[in-house]
């Protein structure tokens, strides 16, 4: 199945309502456009900078999301190995599969897809139903565990990007969750949300394609982020924030404690984890390879605006219509 490089606005109406929200929703001067080279994103994080009156180092990781990744240095890391295609594409094949059978992306990406389905089988059974819906927080760590792995899915954030995660487990803060993104080896990043309700999505006509939707309570700021003492939902490019967690389930400490290594009291904690807090909004979890996975213009976050019913319509509009550009010999 072909790739393509951006989802129709037609197609993305559904998800934003009429012509004139829609505009408001995608229109370039309201949020910025994802970079797709280490230039585009610096480019970007000097508008950041200048908006918001971040940190220069900080500006870079909220660009570097945009894009699709962790932050700057997994951006740097993975455009020179992998050139300008990097953007939006998450992390490349799995190295061992490198060094012993080379594998081509569009390979890759068809087993990531076949795995992806297989995976959600042994959550829901070998005859899924068209939806399901898990609540509390060890049911949907339970379920969201299956497809836990590197390689194994693309998760899209509140507010844009998209991450890679290896592990789910409970939080040290009440009621959340934390994720562990990939080539992330010390496991010091972590992101923390408070989960409501976790919708999958199986479409039968092509599996693949199939997703969950994890629907978010809102959380408060720690007071920890200078940036953040108060939220009023109305941040486009970062709905949350980012602290430093000196002790599992201790107070949190601004950014720069992680960045130094030291607390404000003078205390050496080399050991210290970042955590990126979302306040709200959802993520969406898909299979590497997936046409949701492979477009620029789903990394804005776009599926904050819609239910998984209307993100399915989107993409069950979308296989057929790259259904019908195959039988068409269209490439």
């Amino acid at each position: 199945m072909p790739r393509p490089v951006h989802v129709g606005f037609r197609l993305l109406k559904w998800l934003t309502g009429d012509a004139s929200q829609r505009a408001g929703n995608t229109d370039m001067s309201m949020r910025p456009g994802q970079p797709s080279s280490i230039d585009g994103i610096k480019r970007l994080a000097k508008q950041i900078k200048a908006q918001k009156g971040l940190q220069h180092a900080r500006a870079l990781d909220e660009a570097a999301r945009t894009a699709g990744f962790q932050n700057f240095a997994h951006a740097n890391r993975v455009f020179t190995s992998n050139g300008p295609q990097a953007a939006g594409q998450g992390a490349p094949p799995p190295q061992s599969h490198l060094k012993e059978d080379p594998m081509s992306l569009d390979d890759f990406h068809i087993r990531a897809r076949r795995d992806w389905a297989q995976s959600i089988l042994s959550v829901v059974g070998a005859k899924p139903p068209s939806s399901s819906t898990w609540h509390g927080r060890d049911q949907i760590i339970a379920v969201l565990s299956a497809i836990m792995g590197s390689g194994r899915n693309h998760t899209h954030l509140p507010g844009g990007g998209g991450v890679d995660f290896v592990e789910i487990r409970i939080s040290p803060e009440p009621g959340c969750i934390d994720l562990i993104p990939d080539g992330n080896p010390k496991q010091n990043l972590i992101y923390r949300v408070k989960p409501s309700d976790l919708i999958l999505e199986w479409i039968e006509e092509d599996p693949g394609q199939s997703f969950f939707l994890l629907e978010l309570n809102k959380l408060s700021p720690s007071g920890a982020d200078p940036y953040r003492q108060t939220w009023t939902g109305d941040d486009e490019i970062f709905p949350g924030e980012e602290v430093a967690e000196v002790t599992p389930g201790g107070k949190y400490y601004p950014r720069k404690v992680y960045d130094e290594e030291i607390t404000p009291e003078g205390e050496s904690v080399p050991d210290a984890k970042l955590v990126v807090r979302f306040f709200q909004g959802k993520m969406m979890f898909v299979a590497k390879g997936s046409l949701w996975n492979g477009s620029r213009e789903t990394y804005r976050g776009i599926h904050n605006s819609g239910s998984s019913k209307q993100i399915r319509q989107v993409i069950e509009r979308w296989i057929r219509t790259t259904s019908s550009s195959n039988d068409h010999g269209e490439s």
